[in-house]
């Protein structure tokens, strides 16, 4: 098994906790954006992440994730909740792409402005409809009575808006009130931090390579 994404987090690090949660052995291959290019041709749709699995490429970070939350046994216990934790997972897809708009904003004026209306209109609103779902499913888990893939994408997002490196914030004295936005939202807190301390994601958050802001 080989995953191969970019030297960051970004749309590889939900795929990269899922292969670490079901115990598989895999080669974590990493690009420099400087050698992309070398690499483009030779994969499945000109893009990563790709995954290798028992000599098929798999190419769409979407679809390796939805294969291997099956295969690790965090795809729900039914198709009703597979597709529970899907709604989730797509409902993350706005946000990531509020978040790359930020990272390359032309310039700092504009991202100031740009991440001061993420933070105070958006976000709190992208998060209440998660609180919503937690309040009807019991409290604890986003799709049936245990974590699925749901529950680590909303984990790496809140990642990223937390972590002081994080380029959509890059010279932006804001950490403070990033934090304190899950404070509104006791349910999608405690499922973050819920989250955050499985084994397998606290093992493998020790280990990985540093954040660098992406």
């Amino acid at each position: 098994v080989k995953l191969i994404y970019f030297d960051i987090e970004g749309r590889g690090e939900v795929s990269r906790l899922l292969l670490k949660y079901g115990n598989i052995v895999f080669e974590d291959v990493r690009l420099s954006f400087a050698d992309w290019p070398k690499h483009k041709a030779a994969t499945p749709m000109g893009q990563v992440p790709v995954l290798y699995w028992d000599g098929e490429e798999l190419a769409q970070s979407a679809a390796i994730t939805r294969f291997l939350a099956r295969k690790v046994g965090l795809a729900g216990k039914s198709d009703l909740e597979f597709a529970q934790a899907d709604m989730v997972a797509c409902h993350c897809d706005d946000v990531r792409s509020k978040l790359s708009g930020l990272r390359f904003s032309k310039t700092q004026a504009d991202k100031e402005t740009e991440a001061t209306a993420f933070l105070r209109e958006f976000l709190p609103k992208w998060i209440e409809p998660l609180e919503t779902l937690l309040k009807k499913r019991g409290g604890a888990w986003y799709a049936g009575s245990g974590p699925t893939f749901a529950d680590l994408t909303v984990m790496v997002l809140m990642d990223f808006m937390t972590a002081p490196e994080e380029q959509a914030f890059k010279d932006m004295d804001n950490k403070a009130e990033r934090c304190k936005i899950l404070n509104a939202f006791p349910l999608v807190k405690a499922n973050y931090r819920r989250t955050c301390a499985l084994p397998a994601v606290a093992d493998w958050k020790k280990k990985r390579p540093t954040f660098k802001g992406l």
